[in-house]
């Protein structure tokens, strides 16, 4: 049930606009589509269930935009991290767990502050414009440092027996089913499942 409702909130929805809005775009000659994906498609941010969504959309999105760029039609998708709304997840938590508010703002986001809304506005914005002719299938990440490109606090830069020393681990814990990995685990964070929060829509369009 959870992954029918996750599928079709976060995935079907966009196909079934697309399908409606896109075909008036090719006559046109002239279209914009900004899908509201997250960074939870590219990172382990939430359930299984939400990030094997949110990536279908992101792949969606770059195949999908390659199909119709010929037509004049630019498809792109903003990557929202964590975002304060009000009577949301985060607005909820900060009143009755202001400790682990506080611990992942320090902990997750290089920014140290959640974003707000007018900050994704603004990039949807822009996707939707003349600007954004050459941003067909771009995957734009709007984080405040939320990705785990690059290590926090605790964490630390460790060299694989591969001489990778990009990677993020977290010392001293057991990876299974990675044996060159065996004594560290990549910075997942996963006891932090509840860290995402759904968007309302999964789609934006332009067809001034």
């Amino acid at each position: 049930h959870d992954w029918r409702r996750m599928y079709r909130f976060n995935f079907e929805v966009t196909v079934e606009l697309n399908s409606i809005l896109v075909p008036k775009m090719q006559e046109k000659k002239w279209g914009r589509v900004v899908h509201n994906s997250s960074i939870s498609s590219m990172e382990n941010h939430g359930p299984v269930t939400y990030c094997a969504m949110k990536a279908a959309l992101t792949a969606y999105t770059r195949s999908f935009g390659g199909v119709v760029a010929p037509d004049g039609v630019v498809v792109s998708a903003v990557l929202p991290g964590a975002i304060f709304t009000e009577g949301g997840y985060w607005d909820t938590t900060s009143k009755t767990n202001p400790g682990h508010v506080q611990k992942f703002l320090t902990e997750r986001q290089r920014i140290g502050r959640f974003g707000n809304v007018d900050e994704i506005a603004n990039y949807v914005t822009f996707l939707c414009s003349e600007l954004a002719s050459f941003n067909t299938g771009s995957i734009v990440p709007v984080d405040g440092g939320q990705g785990r490109g690059s290590c926090l606090n605790k964490e630390i830069y460790k060299p694989t027996p591969t001489g990778d020393t990009k990677r993020c681990f977290v010392p001293g814990k057991q990876f299974p089913g990675d044996g060159a990995q065996a004594t560290n685990v990549p910075f997942a964070h996963q006891d932090h499942f509840q860290d995402f929060h759904f968007a309302p829509f999964s789609t934006f369009v332009s067809t001034a």
